[in-house]
């Protein structure tokens, strides 16, 4: 974008170049004195950001005192290349609305996945209760012996953007996708959350 090139996998909808300047911007990062941080607030019409994290409008639907579903992590997990309504925290959000389910979902991630102890000092700060459910996201594929410490479920995306694909070009690079993508992921995440009980 420095450039001014769009990347393909956003001109595949004509999108134009205040969208792919807002979705692509990047964050801004303000640290606390716990050892952690949380994204400084910003207005704008495809990305917003307030008290630290990502807005998801399909909260606006919901009531707070659904069953939360946190997501934590990387910039995937928040969404870059993304407007506000195609993050994958608020996808899971319209599925779980379009099948009569009720959540509320929360977008924290703050980029801070690759670094445990930030995130995890990050997750200290949220008053969470046992029947919450959190999500991590990280851009490492976890070895058997990483998946097995784990104390929940693990989820490789991977095998559902092997190509060849039906979902047209997805990617704006290495890691980062448009909306398809990430509805993609929100799919396979959503069913996962169903089909173990969880929502």
């Amino acid at each position: 974008m420095k450039q001014g090139i769009i990347p393909e996998a956003l001109l595949r909808f004509g999108e134009n170049k205040v969208y792919a300047n807002d979705v692509l911007d990047g964050w801004g990062l303000q640290s606390h004195e716990g050892g952690y941080d949380t994204l400084t607030d910003k207005t704008s019409t495809f990305v917003n950001r307030k008290n630290g994290y990502r807005l998801s409008p399909i909260n606006e639907k919901e009531n707070k005192d659904n069953k939360k579903v946190y997501f934590f992590g990387n910039s995937v997990m928040y969404g870059i290349g993304s407007d506000d309504v195609h993050t994958l925290p608020n996808l899971v959000g319209r599925n779980a609305l379009s099948d009569n389910k009720s959540i509320y979902v929360e977008n924290r991630a703050n980029f801070s996945m690759n670094d445990y102890v930030r995130s995890t000092n990050l997750l200290k700060q949220i008053d969470i209760s046992d029947e919450d459910i959190i999500v991590f996201g990280t851009h490492l594929a976890l070895t058997v012996e990483q998946q097995n410490m784990l104390n929940g479920e693990y989820i490789d995306m991977q095998p559902y953007f092997e190509r060849p694909h039906e979902m047209g070009e997805v990617f704006l690079d290495m890691t980062h996708m448009n909306k398809v993508g990430y509805e993609k992921m929100a799919s396979v995440v959503y069913n996962y959350l169903v089909e173990k009980g969880l929502i």
